[in-house]
């Protein structure tokens, strides 16, 4: 059997992909692909090619394929850093974010601890933050692939997250209003920047801000990445305004900054010093007001969005529903964690990869 659609795109950096369906459950995966607007939004030519190979009645994993790697635009990434991320709640997400991403042609990276490439007084430093280094290493692979050169965006993705919608592709996020134009998209919310999921352009600016993200870490080198990120934007905002921002919500100066109770009032302090918070274009909700982002609008380098990370009870219209892109575990106990994403991961292989 064989089947093309050509739709186009408002890129001027088109994309063919071409992919060799082996599999029933493949069949049906790229069936609704096709069919789903969103899809059509961001290909620019889509040649579908399916063939029902003899075999036994149960398929195997899917065969995607796809030409054209140099000319991806968007990559991927992980990093998997314990033995925790090796059950079969882990296990089961990788499984279909390798679908998703050979479905949409994306590139994916999978870092460990041995391919992240440091330098030796850096090594030593993420040492020091134990448990929590793995963390840590985030900012260096991330601009240790931009300066290879080979995409234009990368997509960092936790590994405790499970997609749940994978029809839906990445431009939607990337090419929504002026979002192509920022360097950084990340995922508001209305109490803090969860850097679970984020977007970076491969550019100056970018790797300028992963060198500011280090530079904001903890003085006593006990807690993860995500605070210095916030204090990170922080930077940038009171910069792109014209503020005088003297660092008070900085944990690399001040350790009253470690405890969440401090830093984030602080956090929002500075944020509504620095311009207008962001706010979510269907309204805010009873428990959160307007306005109830946490990001700087209009900001030249950094745009944030809405239905990207989402999970169970989050708080006000980040929580989880059926047709969300996808559900994140974070702060879940391993075991509750593992079972809860290997049960969602089955719900979303049944929905969209069951014969």
């Amino acid at each position: 059997m064989l089947a093309s659609l050509l739709a186009y795109s408002r890129h001027e950096n088109a994309l063919m992909h071409c992919y060799l369906c082996r599999t029933t459950r493949s069949l049906r995966f790229i069936r609704r692909l096709c069919r789903s607007p969103q899809s059509l939004y961001s290909i620019a030519v889509v040649l579908t090619v399916c063939v029902r190979l003899k075999g036994p009645g149960k398929a195997k994993l899917d065969q995607l394929t796809y030409v054209s790697r140099r000319a991806e635009r968007i990559a991927i990434v992980q990093y998997f850093g314990s033995d925790d991320e090796l059950t079969a709640g882990f296990e089961s997400a990788r499984w279909i974010l390798r679908r998703y991403v050979e479905s949409h042609g994306y590139a994916l990276y999978t870092f460990y601890a041995h391919n992240v490439s440091v330098d030796p007084g850096v090594s030593l430093e993420l040492n020091a933050f134990q448990h929590h280094a793995h963390h840590w290493k985030k900012p260096f692979y991330l601009s240790q692939l931009i300066r290879e050169g080979k995409h234009q965006w990368y997509v960092y993705v936790d590994t405790d997250i499970v997609i749940t919608d994978p029809l839906l592709p990445l431009e939607h996020w990337i090419d929504a209003d002026v979002n192509n134009e920022a360097d950084l998209i990340i995922s508001d919310d209305p109490s803090g920047i969860c850097n679970g999921v984020f977007f970076e352009k491969a550019s100056e600016w970018t790797l300028a801000f992963n060198e500011l993200w280090w530079s904001e870490r903890q003085t006593s080198k006990t807690g993860h990445d995500n605070w210095p990120f916030m204090a990170a934007l922080l930077k940038v905002w009171a910069n792109s305004s014209d503020y005088n921002y003297s660092g008070e919500c900085s944990m690399s100066k001040n350790l009253d900054m470690e405890r969440w109770a401090n830093f984030l009032p602080c956090y929002m302090k500075i944020l509504e010093r620095v311009g207008h918070r962001t706010t979510h274009p269907q309204g805010c909700t009873l428990e959160y007001p307007e306005p109830c982002g946490s990001a700087k609008m209009n900001d030249p380098h950094v745009v944030a969005v809405w239905d990207l990370n989402k999970g169970i009870g989050f708080g006000g219209k980040n929580a989880w529903t059926n047709g969300s892109f996808l559900i994140h575990f974070a702060g879940r106990q391993r075991s509750e964690r593992d079972a809860l994403m290997l049960r969602y991961s089955r719900d979303t292989m049944k929905k969209y990869f069951s014969e």
